[in-house]
């Protein structure tokens, strides 16, 4: 299903005690342009928040702040690989605030992502690859080698599991692209179930995963895939759940999870249970879906338009961007939030 037009973007303010000030005694200036090796100043700017929080940091530590500090961070964009944390002793006090200010509102980006170049986008060459994509997309998918690119941890899919997990996701100039996914829009049905597996719920003990038959011959499809999760309504239609494949018999239709459903598959609902097969290779069929390997760490991409010029960035960091603990007197201004992948 096509996600809504929705980035994970926010502008971002945060005043903990106090309104900013319009003056500054102490001033430090951040540029992606500069140094940590820097001062500091205008002239001679830092790289990193964190090496603006540590001067801060050790000034403090010299002597008690009693005038404002404002770290001005310029124009663009500052890649985070972890948190930027602010503790009890990086905070300000009363009359003497720590503020973190972008010089021009909104133009600061502060993100957990990691912008893909354009020429990073290859075609699929392998014979093998070529054979699981679909006839009509063979063309137009696109492979990048993320490990080429330094990027290494794509985290991992549980056997199963309940709600969003903090994953990378693909952004194509600010809209988030779909994990390819069959069927493309809305769901599919089964057929009928075979095993519900345990449903404790109704007193119905059982070491059996789950077993059903889907309707059609497509899902029979999958039978050779290595790594598979459905998405589904299994029971309830308030508990859905993302549970890893075990096999897919074409002979018999028969689909069994690698996992028990803790409400067990149908058990007694008399509605149609649905279910989709989520970020599987053989399904990235439509502009605009995506498929991440991370046995391969590669990514496969049908962009929707040209690449050339186009902002492509994964979502990589699966923590906050900013963490602010036991700290008063600390204010973050017109800063903007983006691409966290938690």
């Amino acid at each position: 299903m096509r996600q809504p037009k929705l980035i994970r973007r926010i502008i971002f303010f945060l005043a903990l005690v106090l309104p900013p000030t319009a003056g500054s005694a102490i001033q430090i200036h951040v540029s992606p342009s500069g140094s940590d090796d820097n001062p500091g100043t205008q002239e001679a700017p830092l790289a990193t928040l964190n090496a603006a929080r540590d001067t801060i940091r050790q000034a403090s530590t010299d002597h008690v702040l009693d005038e404002t500090v404002t770290v001005w961070i310029h124009d663009g964009v500052y890649s985070l690989t972890e948190t930027f944390s602010i503790s009890q002793e990086d905070g300000g006090a009363h009359g003497a605030i720590i503020q973190y200010r972008a010089i021009h509102p909104r133009k600061v980006h502060l993100t957990g992502g990691r912008q893909i170049p354009a020429d990073a986008f290859e075609e699929v060459s392998d014979a093998t690859t070529l054979e699981r994509l679909p006839d009509i997309s063979r063309n137009s998918v696109r492979r990048v080698d993320l490990s080429a690119l330094g990027i290494e941890d794509l985290g991992v899919y549980p056997e199963s599991f309940r709600n969003a997990q903090s994953l990378p996701e693909l952004f194509f100039n600010g809209e988030r692209m779909t994990l390819a996914q069959w069927p493309n829009e809305g769901w599919a049905e089964i057929d009928q179930v075979i095993e519900s597996g345990p449903a404790p719920w109704r007193n119905h003990e059982s070491d059996a995963l789950g077993v059903f038959t889907c309707k059609g011959d497509h899902p029979s499809t999958w039978a050779k895939v290595k790594d598979l999760w459905l998405e589904g309504y299994w029971c309830f239609d308030w508990a859905a759940e993302t549970i890893r494949v075990k096999s897919v018999d074409p002979e018999t239709r028969q689909i069994t999870l690698a996992k028990q459903h803790v409400y067990g598959l149908g058990s007694g609902n008399p509605a149609a249970r649905r279910y989709r097969a989520v970020n599987l290779l053989e399904e990235l069929d439509t502009a605009g879906e995506y498929f991440i390997d991370r046995e391969e760490k590669a990514l496969y991409f049908w962009p929707p338009s040209d690449l050339d010029g186009a902002e492509v960035v994964l979502s990589l960091l699966r923590d906050p961007l900013i963490e602010v603990r036991n700290a008063s007197n600390v204010q973050f201004s017109s800063l903007v939030l983006e691409y966290g992948a938690g």
